[in-house]
């Protein structure tokens, strides 16, 4: 009964991101609803097998607050100045994924998640998409290639769906944005353990060839 009670609901997760994939609490919703899945509760283990990765799980990295106001004092060009002016110009909130973090951080999965979340816009400013649907459907494909997350697959496909019943003249364009993102995570090496915080001051373009990502 409860696995057919995750199921609708997951379901009716899909149902509200086709309807309107700019409500990023249906994402949200997503991948709370694949991650309750039994049969995936164990895969952070891959992640772990990472010395870096293992490292900032055991770190707790990003667990406190971030200054986000003097990010503006940081040089231009550097990791910090083009994030505070990243969230300022479309309009962010850079607390909305740990606002949205409501229980405590108990696994190592609890905790890969939140930092996913937590650094999304950051991924976007490194890879360079924007948060169009088409940009988002790009690093969210970068996503798949790098993390092999279930919801990321799933929001891709959903995407194209979306694309084809919404924006058909559209899918050309989206279908470069999610090629471009599957090429460049494929290539380029991982983001996830990436010490964000410790570098506002890096050159951003620097963080770009260090990781090899090409825009």
């Amino acid at each position: 009964m409860f696995k057919l009670y995750t199921k609708v609901k997951l379901l009716f997760a899909v149902y509200r991101y086709l309807k309107d994939p700019n409500q990023v609490d249906s994402v949200l919703k997503l991948g709370n609803q694949l991650l309750s899945q039994q049969s995936l509760s164990d895969y952070p283990q891959r992640y772990l097998r990472n010395k870096e990765i293992a490292e900032m799980v055991q770190q707790k990295q990003g667990t406190k607050k971030i200054e986000f106001e003097q990010l503006a004092t940081c040089h231009e060009d550097s990791l910090g100045w083009a994030y505070y002016h990243f969230i300022k110009t479309n309009n962010l909130d850079f607390t909305f994924y740990e606002k949205d973090t409501k229980d405590p951080i108990k696994s190592d999965r609890d905790y890969i998640v939140y930092r996913i979340r937590q650094t999304h816009d950051l991924w976007h400013l490194v890879t360079g998409f924007d948060t169009s649907q088409e940009g988002e459907a790009g690093l969210i494909a970068f996503y798949y290639a790098q993390l092999k997350s279930p919801l990321s697959a799933l929001i891709v496909g959903l995407a194209i769906i979306h694309f084809l019943l919404k924006r058909p003249k559209d899918l050309p364009v989206l279908f470069d944005k999610i090629t471009h993102g599957w090429t460049m995570g494929k290539n380029s090496l991982s983001l996830l353990a990436y010490p964000w915080e410790e570098n506002w001051n890096t050159n951003l373009n620097s963080i770009r060839i260090k990781h090899h990502i090409h825009l």
